[in-house]
């Protein structure tokens, strides 16, 4: 197809109609600081992200991507699997594969988020590059490389950054589109957007983001070709969604069987807060002094020295629109099932960084504002990430070994509703008398079809008690969503009389002290097994 003609396009600012200064500037920077600059920023991103890479335990779902395919076998993660794991089965076929060559300790895990957010570099890049000048993508590219939450995300033995890569592939595709209409640029982003929808759940919302901006930009574009490309638009995304029909059905039937996220609390203004704190400065970074304050701050600077400098709407519609629109969606469907956390955000660190390095790099008289900004922003996340991380993840590998003698010694070992059974298999294996506390309010794979895979006795909260209560030497393993049964439990036995706690980085909200992220209680204990 022909290139994508507006009689409109001199109306907005392009990569080409930014001032000749800064197009000078830019050729002389890319003779003689370029390729430099390059290696640096790759040299901060492999140090920033294998610096303490096993430093904090593996949590709750990093282990079960350990253990997925081992457990289940890959027949049942493409059938069965998919009506009751809301993660589509891609990445654990990937892992799987990476620890066959490399092992199964915390670093081979989470390298391959490594390896994924080093692939994603050149692609942050890229999308900046199509959209702004060299000097603009090459700043998206450095801040990418010392983003707190993409640091904090490619440590991490899970899914989310490789949906960065996807989410830049697509990007990049349709902000190509949107330039020249090329079939080769919807090709891109349409195998993009198929392995995407295999990724992780939530990559529908940004597939149906997609769909709404682009839709919305053809039709408020005037073109030669607009008929053509919007047809052509809508016949990609046909097949996208054609190929996606599987997931679709899987997904309703995981509607049906229960999602397993019914931990999550019901949606706040507070939550909307803090995942956008998170996605600024870094998942570590407190809520409150200097977390929410600070990304507000930032968020105004940068909207100014945006607004100031002028923006190509090509460039808006891809770095600010598509984003809008899937968080706008996330949190509609987090009004009746929240899905709100920070993690599903992790792709939009690529147009963040984008936005963040034009508005440093772009002249306007917020420039420096926003420099100075900058500089705080990533000084704070950073300062987090790298020396406050202590507490950002559960210490199970710290607790379940100081409690190891105990377990050993204790009747019974009981796993909480909502603890999964596959940290004692990963930390403590071969541990004798494991049990789980079944409760029917607690729906998912780790609670039902996991525990079955592992042979483990089921027992209920009546049960429990009645072992506490006929002298058993019971230890009672929890994590911080397991309050709500803890709490009667508590009002209905004995007060424990050994215990291991930790309180991870939760702090008290509205007066109230938060749940410990981590405990072992127990009852009747020998003496040797006495905290």
């Amino acid at each position: 197809m022909e290139s994508l003609k507006t009689g409109a396009a001199a109306r907005y600012r392009s990569p080409d109609g930014l001032p000749g200064s800064l197009k000078q500037g830019d050729a002389a920077f890319a003779r003689t600081l370029f390729l430099p600059l390059v290696v640096a920023i790759f040299a901060a991103a492999v140090f920033l992200r294998v610096f303490h890479l096993d430093y904090l335990s593996l949590w709750g779902d990093e282990i079960f991507s350990r253990y997925y395919y081992d457990l289940f076998g890959p027949a049942y993660l493409v059938t069965g699997g998919i009506t009751v794991e809301p993660t589509p089965p891609l990445y654990y076929f990937m892992l799987e594969t990476w620890m066959k060559m490399f092992g199964h300790s915390a670093i081979a895990l989470r390298s391959l988020s490594v390896v994924a957010s080093l692939i994603a570099l050149p692609l942050v890049y890229a999308v900046a590059r199509e959209l702004s000048t060299r000097a603009v993508a090459l700043v998206a590219m450095a801040f990418f490389a010392i983003s707190p939450m993409a640091v904090y995300f490619s440590q991490e033995a899970r899914v989310y950054m490789m949906t960065v890569i996807l989410a830049s592939l697509m990007l990049l595709g349709i902000a190509r589109y949107l330039r020249r209409a090329h079939k080769t640029d919807l090709v891109m982003y349409g195998i993009a957007a198929v392995i995407a929808l295999y990724s992780h759940a939530t990559m529908l919302f940004l597939v149906a983001g997609c769909n709404v901006v682009v839709l919305g930009y053809l039709l408020l574009t005037p073109s030669t070709e607009r008929s053509a490309a919007t047809r052509n638009w809508l016949l990609v995304n046909a097949v996208v969604g054609l190929l996606g029909v599987p997931l679709f059905l899987a997904m309703l039937s995981i509607g049906k069987h229960g999602t397993g996220l019914s931990w999550i609390a019901p949606l706040a203004l507070r939550d909307v807060l803090a995942t956008t704190t998170g996605l600024i400065l870094g998942p570590v970074t407190p809520f409150r002094m200097p977390g929410v304050e600070l990304a507000g701050l930032s968020v105004i600077v940068v909207g100014a020295a945006i607004g100031m400098a002028g923006m190509s709407r090509r460039a808006l519609a891809v770095v600010i629109g598509i984003p809008a629109v899937f968080f706008a969606l996330v949190v509609i469907t987090s009004l009746r099932q929240p899905i709100l956390l920070t993690r599903i955000l992790c792709w939009m660190t690529v147009p963040l960084c984008m936005l963040l390095a034009y508005a440093v790099v772009v002249p306007s008289r917020a420039r420096i504002a926003a420099r100075i900004m900058m500089t705080l922003m990533f000084a704070v996340g950073l300062y987090y990430q790298i020396a406050q991380a202590d507490g950002a993840k559960p210490p199970y590998h710290e607790v379940l070994w100081e409690a190891r003698t105990s377990f050993q010694q204790a009747d019974e070992v009981v796993n909480a509703p909502y603890t999964s059974p596959l940290l004692l298999t990963y930390y403590l294996p071969d541990l004798p008398n494991v049990r789980k506390w079944n409760d029917p309010s607690v729906s998912g794979i780790e609670a039902n079809e996991l525990v079955d895979r592992l042979h483990i006795p089921r027992m209920s909260e009546r049960q429990l008690r009645d072992d506490i209560k006929s002298g058993k030497a019971v230890w009672l393993l929890a994590s911080s969503p397991d309050e709500k049964f803890l709490s009667q439990l508590f009002t209905s036995v004995p007060t424990p009389s050994g215990r291991y706690v930790a309180m991870c980085n939760a702090v008290a909200h509205h007066g109230v002290t938060p749940p410990p992220c981590i405990a072992a209680y127990g009852w009747n204990l020998h003496p040797r097994s006495e905290k």
